[in-house]
C-alpha cells in the first residue's frame, strides 16, 4: 500500500488527516513542521506528500520548491490550506503541486484526491 507523508503544523488537522488516510488503507507518517517534513521527505521514500501551505518557516511554498529542487523525481504533492484562497492553491499547482485542496473540503475529499494522484502516478 502507498506511503503518505502529511506535513501540517496544526496537530488536530494533522492527526485527522493521518487517521482518515490510515482508515483508507494507507501507511501514513506525520511531520509537525515544514522543516521536519522536508527532512523526512528527503531521507525516506513516500508515494504522496500532503503539505500545508500556511506554516511557520519554511512555509508550504518553500518546502515544495526545495523538494522539487532536491529530488528530480520527488513524490507528488497535494497542497492543502485552511484559510488561503483558491488563487494561492492554484499557484501551488503551477509551482509543481499535483493537486490542491481546501481543508474545509474535509478528509473524504483528501482521500479521493490522494487516490487520484496515485492512479495518475501509476500510469
Amino acid at each position: 500500500m502507498a506511503r503518505i507523508l502529511v506535513i501540517d503544523d496544526d496537530p488536530h488537522v494533522g492527526k485527522l488527516f493521518v487517521k482518515s488516510l490510515q482508515n483508507a488503507g494507507y501507511t501514513v507518517d506525520l511531520a509537525g513542521s515544514g522543516r521536519d517534513g522536508l527532512r523526512m521527505a528527503i531521507a525516506e521514500v513516500f508515494d504522496v506528500i500532503v503539505l500545508d501551505l500556511s506554516m511557520p518557516e519554511p512555509d508550504g511554498f518553500e518546502v515544495l520548491a526545495k523538494l522539487k529542487a532536491k529530488q528530480a523525481s520527488s513524490p507528488p504533492v497535494v497542497m492543502v490550506s485552511g484559510w488561503m484562497g483558491e488563487s494561492l492553491l492554484r499557484a501551488a499547482e503551477h509551482l509543481g503541486a499535483a493537486a490542491s485542496l481546501s481543508k474545509a473540503e474535509g478528509p473524504r475529499r483528501l482521500i479521493e484526491i490522494v487516490a487520484d494522484v496515485l492512479s495518475l502516478r501509476r500510469q
